[in-house]
């Protein structure tokens, strides 16, 4: 995968969860607890990041490819208009 065309949402979301693990990581080294403030912040920025990027590949996989289709009317894949006999 070519990550200077990728969408921004593929990379930010393993930035943001590579800054997590670093930060949990560097407060399990300190032997201290992470901050109960910072816990909730980093647990919305992690379920909005991961949410909205399965969200929007399960989107993608299947309308096409993410936004650019919208103008489009939705139709159903081809596997659903299969006969299944």
């Amino acid at each position: 995968m070519s990550w200077h065309k990728a969408p921004v949402r593929k990379p930010l979301t393993i930035i943001i969860v590579v800054f997590t693990l670093a930060l949990v990581a560097w407060y399990a080294r300190l032997d201290k607890d992470v901050p109960q403030n910072m816990m909730y912040l980093l647990a919305a920025l992690n379920g909005v990041s991961i949410g909205g990027y399965m969200g929007s590949s399960a989107y993608e996989s299947r309308y096409g490819d993410g936004w650019n289709g919208m103008s489009q009317s939705m139709e159903y894949t081809s596997h659903e208009k299969e006969e299944t006999h």
